[in-house]
């Protein structure tokens, strides 16, 4: 699931310190439900912000892509 919704909603970002990764949809419950996975998998989100989350942590962005 997550890695499908990243395929079709997901982007990668350089900012300062490194690269963040976002899922961005405008389904509240499915950014809900994406939100618990990846809380659920262990991975350091934001919370829901303007119909996105981001992953920014660089150990979560290295472990995401491998």
């Amino acid at each position: 699931f997550v890695r499908e919704f990243f395929d079709t909603d997901g982007s990668i970002y350089k900012i300062r310190h490194g690269i963040q990764v976002s899922f961005t949809n405008k389904s509240a419950p499915l950014l809900n439900s994406l939100h618990t996975i990846l809380k659920k998998l262990e991975y350091k989100t934001s919370e829901i912000s303007s119909d996105s989350i981001y992953i920014t942590n660089k150990s979560n962005v290295n472990r995401f892509f491998n």
